[in-house]
């Protein structure tokens, strides 16, 4: 199997683990998707709300890139250590997710209450 890097350590996992591990790395593709889906929406509604839909757009499609960056990443990681038997890796990407989500609810409500003034 290839990659020999990823799949060539170790021995082969429960299959329940590896499948798992890859619900996991579509979940995130799924949540990638969705960001990449809300900053097209954010361009679309750029004649409406002007330059703050271009921000949000910039930093929903880079949210989406660095999502998707790191689930592979994490899935490689993760498949890996199961297969050596080592400690799975922290799971800085879900914190990195809600700090994104609470900056972008804060943003949005500052921007909220800034135009209706």
């Amino acid at each position: 199997r290839r990659p020999t890097w990823l799949y060539g350590v170790g021995h082969n996992p429960d299959p329940r683990f590896s499948l798992a591990n890859e619900r996991t790395l579509l979940a995130w593709i799924r949540t990638s998707a969705a960001f990449a889906v809300g900053g097209g929406a954010a361009l679309l509604a750029r004649e409406l709300v002007g330059r703050w839909a271009s921000a949000v757009s910039i930093g929903a499609f880079g949210l989406a890139l660095t999502i998707v960056i790191g689930a592979i990443v994490r899935w490689a990681r993760i498949e890996r250590s199961l297969r050596t038997g080592e400690g799975i890796p922290s799971p800085w990407l879900a914190g990195l997710v809600v700090g994104a989500l609470i900056a972008g609810a804060i943003i949005g409500l500052v921007v909220t209450i800034v135009t209706m003034s």
